[in-house]
């Protein structure tokens, strides 16, 4: 059971929640079969809880968790909706929240991967020799 922001109960509907993901998805490099393994995960963690019934800021949360690490620009339109910005600063901070969580993790990432050496070729590569054919000799009389 969902229980939404003005107390009202609903029952758990994972159209809904597929729907809002497929909106948010659209244009984005984002499979149909990566939206249903995400509705999948939300439904698996919210059957794991105790409660029967559960918060629907809960559903919005972990779908906004799973996008953000999906797709951004999927994250910031289901947020756009889900968080109802109240305005364009509002709209901002988000985009701004995003851009700072992505360089924080970037660098944690070169940080906790040492970079990759390769080694270097013995002697620089050759360069491709160009190889003609030679004309057949009934191609000149068919010109």
């Amino acid at each position: 059971m969902v229980v939404k922001s003005d107390q009202r109960r609903q029952e758990w509907n994972p159209d809904k929640l597929r729907r809002s993901l497929q909106v948010a998805c659209t244009k984005r490099p984002i499979s149909a079969e990566t939206i249903e393994r995400t509705v999948e995960q939300i439904e698996a963690e919210l059957r794991s809880r105790d409660s029967s019934e559960v918060p629907s800021s809960v559903i919005g949360d972990l779908a906004m968790e799973k996008l953000r690490q999906l797709d951004q620009v999927a994250y910031i339109r289901f947020a756009s909706v889900y968080r109802a910005f109240a305005d364009i600063s509002s709209f901002e901070d988000e985009v701004r929240r995003l851009i700072e969580r992505a360089s924080l993790n970037t660098s944690a990432q070169a940080i906790a991967e040492p970079p990759v050496r390769t080694a270097l070729p013995a002697s620089p590569p050759r360069e491709p020799s160009l190889k003609l054919k030679k004309p057949s000799p009934g191609a000149a009389a068919a010109r």
